[in-house]
């Protein structure tokens, strides 16, 4: 990681070694195929059933389950 430019002034002592290490392993550890798996993003705002007059903002992140199905936005939502 040292490699990556410093883009910010950000305040504070330079990242521990140990934090190094830790990110390390978790990077070879981790699997990240879930995200890479995401074809659809959709951003939608939801009325709240009791009240219309306010909202929620959310993003879906849809994946492809096969040929034909992409799961209701529901299943993978980040509100």
């Amino acid at each position: 990681m040292d490699n990556i430019p410093t883009t910010n002034e950000t305040k504070g002592q330079p990242e521990s070694l140990t934090n190094k290490v830790l990110e390390t392993g978790a990077g070879a550890t981790q699997n990240f195929a879930p995200p890479k798996r995401i074809c659809a993003h959709l951003n939608a705002f939801h009325a709240y059933a009791n009240d219309p007059t306010r909202c929620v903002e959310t993003n879906h992140y849809c994946a492809h389950l096969n040929d034909g199905t992409i799961p209701p936005p529901s299943c993978l939502s980040a509100h």
